[in-house]
C-alpha cells in the first residue's frame, strides 16, 4: 500500500517475486531499495513462528491462520456499522475520555487510506485549529508535518504507506517514540494539546 514503490510480483516462484524493476536498479546501477515489495507474503509465516508467538505473548492456536479476525467481525461492520464513517466516532472520544492524547499518523504515499481523505474527514469534525501545518525533523531533514486541532493531532510521515514501521522504520519509531514522550532524534517536538 505505497504509491511510491512497485508492487510484488506474488504469482511467481519466491526467489523471483522481488519486482522486476527494483532487480533491474540493482544490477544495472548497483542500488539498493531497501525494500522488499513482498513483505507483506511473509508475515504470516514469520508470526506464526513458536519463537515469534511467544515473544509476543501470543496464545499459540494451531487451528488459526493468521491474519485472520474473531467470528462475526467485520473491519468496517457493513453500511450500517459504527465504523462506516470514522470522524463519528470522534466526538465521543472527546466526551468520554477527554484525557486522552489522540493523534491520527498518516503516510504521505499510503495508498490505502490516502492523507487527504484523512485531513478531510478530520477537518468535518470542526474542531479549533491550535496550529497549522509544522514540520518535524529527523537528523535535520523534514521527516513529515504536523497539524493540530483541539485534543487531536494529523501527524505526517513523509514517503512512507500504510504500514509505516515497513516503508519507513526509523521515522516510525521516531514518531512513536516522541507520541510517547521519549523523543530521541527529532529535532522538533510533535507536539499535542490536551
Amino acid at each position: 500500500y505505497d504509491v511510491l514503490v512497485p508492487p510484488c510480483q506474488s504469482k511467481v516462484p519466491r526467489q523471483d517475486a522481488h519486482v522486476p524493476f527494483i532487480r533491474h536498479m540493482a544490477e544495472k546501477y548497483g542500488l539498493s531499495m531497501g525494500y522488499d515489495p513482498c513483505i507483506s507474503e511473509m508475515t504470516s509465516e514469520y508470526i506464526m513462528q513458536p519463537e515469534v508467538l511467544k515473544a509476543i505473548h501470543a496464545i499459540p492456536d494451531t487451528g488459526r491462520v493468521w491474519p485472520s479476525t474473531p467470528k462475526a467481525w467485520s473491519y468496517n461492520q457493513g453500511s450500517a456499522g459504527e465504523k462506516k464513517n470514522i470522524a463519528e466516532i470522534f466526538p465521543r472520544f472527546f466526551k468520554e475520555a477527554p484525557h486522552w492524547t489522540i493523534w491520527v499518523v498518516s503516510g504521505t504515499a499510503d495508498a490505502a487510506v490516502p492523507l487527504l481523505g484523512t485531513e478531510r474527514w478530520m477537518e468535518c469534525l470542526k474542531r479549533p485549529v491550535k496550529s497549522e501545518w509544522a514540520p518535524w525533523k529527523l537528523h535535520g531533514d523534514v521527516a513529515g508535518m504536523v497539524r493540530e486541532w483541539d485534543r487531536l493531532s494529523l501527524v505526517t510521515v513523509k514517503g512512507c504507506g500504510h504500514t509505516i514501521p515497513t516503508y519507513c522504520p526509523e521515522a516510525g519509531y521516531e514518531f512513536f517514540a516522541n507520541y510517547l514522550g521519549q523523543a530521541r532524534n527529532a529535532s522538533v517536538e510533535l507536539q499535542v494539546v490536551i
